[in-house]
């Protein structure tokens, strides 16, 4: 705003001088004019008195005065004026030529801060060729190195390569070496097999007749003791009627003797209470002797009736006791013989038969265990030969994902060193485009401002807008960021 005021004001002072001369022979227009609108006016008036015309004379000058004065006046105030504007624009030219001097020194300043910048960027070109030069032989060696590392990648994966060979032959002949193993022990083991099977065989079918002689045994064992157990309950069922027949027998006993004694005491009672003379008395004796006798004589004969049924009875159960208890013994004593004989000939038998197939059972465990065994070790021989089989695939796998990762390291390298080239080849061309741009703008700007410097010196107030474009090229606030370009450039 500062520089396009006092290029306006210096427009202002470039026409005051014009302005002042045409303001000067206009005010003496006037005069001129005035002066003959007065002479034209006083020239109709001639004929009239000398004092009217005096006193008109006087009116007229006295108007005239003052309207002399009132332009004098004016006159003097558009001077002031005028020389106030001569000094402001005095002012504005010094502040005018403060700023060319200042631009001048500006221009010094980039002048030198150009050759600055041309000496840094031959420096740097210079520097370019030795780092172009350096870094040709920082790729001769990275070849060389690249060379070398891949010579010794393969002498390694050759020799790797062999090492996995022979250890491939040695794991083959050692699967041949082990699946003749096999084949031998697996030809042992279906020999034994057939051998043990047949053996095995024979020894179940004599345990299956073993155990069914040991139930057909023991079913006997349970039938004889079945029969004592029936024949000991009828023994005991004998002796509890027995016994009971007894208790009756007391019982009846017992009734007897209590029938006689009440027979016994009516008889007593009649004889002690006699009366002499009564003939109802002797009546009633009669009937109660009567009722006596013929009661004592029913129980009498019932009495001898169960006497003679109790003696058959007693002979009867006597005779009955006497040969069940001979017979009862007789069996038991033939049977206690009986199967003392059968326990003694079947615990024999059990024995017999349980160390059989103790003997059964140790043979079958011991070919069991044998057979265990020959699986075993079978299953070992083939475990061995998995693991070896196993270990080849897993050589041949590794030989072949290392041979594959060779292809893919020797890919890479080349894909990375053209990669590499081509990266620093760009990097390259784009600091060269980036240097040579930077020194093009820096070059137009200050062609620019050197074909400004003439057109200002000559161009006079016609130029004042592109003298206003040319110094915000050459503003001061934009000299660090210029400065921080050409030294990052």
């Amino acid at each position: 705003m500062d520089r396009r005021s006092w290029l306006w004001r210096r427009k202002s002072t470039d026409r005051s001088p014009a302005e002042t001369e045409t303001s000067a022979s206009s005010a003496s227009e006037r005069l001129t004019v005035t002066d003959e609108q007065d002479t034209a006016k006083s020239s109709p008036n001639s004929t009239r008195s000398p004092e009217i015309s005096s006193k008109e004379f006087e009116d007229d000058s006295n108007v005239k005065v003052k309207v002399l004065s009132e332009r004098l006046s004016s006159v003097v105030q558009d001077i002031r004026a005028k020389d106030d504007l001569v000094k402001q624009h005095s002012k504005v030219a010094e502040e005018a030529v403060l700023g060319w001097e200042k631009a001048e020194k500006e221009i010094a300043s980039l002048k030198t801060q150009l050759n600055a910048a041309t000496d840094k960027n031959s420096a740097l070109e210079d520097r370019l060729v030795h780092l172009d030069g350096a870094l040709k032989e920082c790729v001769r060696q990275l070849r060389r190195a690249k060379e070398e590392q891949d010579q010794t990648v393969q002498d390694a994966l050759a020799q790797q390569a062999r090492q996995w060979e022979s250890h491939k032959t040695d794991l083959g002949l050692r699967i041949v070496e082990l699946t003749a193993r096999l084949e031998a022990k697996s030809e042992r083991s279906v020999a034994t097999d057939g051998d043990t099977g047949s053996k095995l065989a024979a020894l179940e079918k004599e345990n299956s007749a073993l155990k069914v002689q040991l139930l057909s045994k023991t079913e006997e064992l349970e039938l004889r003791t079945i029969e004592k157990e029936l024949n000991r309950r009828a023994a005991e069922t004998a002796s509890k009627q027995q016994l009971e027949g007894i208790k009756k027998v007391a019982k009846l006993q017992a009734e007897c003797r209590r029938l006689q004694a009440a027979a016994r005491r009516p008889s007593m009672n009649v004889e002690l209470r006699r009366s002499p003379s009564s003939a109802c008395a002797e009546s009633v004796t009669d009937c109660q002797s009567d009722c006596s006798d013929s009661w004592a004589s029913a129980l009498i004969t019932e009495l001898d009736q169960f006497k003679d049924d109790k003696n058959s009875a007693s002979t009867r159960t006597a005779s009955l006791a006497a040969v069940d208890i001979g017979v009862m013994d007789d069996f038991l004593e033939m049977e206690r013989l009986a199967s003392a004989n059968d326990l003694a000939k079947g615990d024999a038998a059990v024995e017999d038969a349980s160390g059989r197939l103790a003997k059964l059972e140790e043979k079958v465990r011991k070919v069991a265990a044998e057979k265990a065994e020959r699986e075993k070790a079978l299953h070992e021989a083939q475990r061995g030969l998995r693991t070896c089989r196993h270990r080849v695939m897993v050589a041949e796998e590794k030989s072949a994902e290392l041979q594959r990762q060779l292809n893919l390291a020797n890919g890479e390298k080349h894909a990375m060193g053209t990669e590499v080239e081509a990266a620093e080849a760009a990097g390259k061309l784009a600091d060269c485009q980036k240097t040579i741009a930077s020194l093009n703008s820096q070059l137009k700007s200050l062609a620019d401002f050197d074909e400004f410097l003439p057109g200002t010196e000559t161009g006079g107030a016609a130029s004042a807008d592109t003298w206003d474009g040319d110094l915000k090229l050459i503003h001061p606030a934009s000299y660090p960021a210029q400065i921080g370009y050409l030294a990052v450039t």
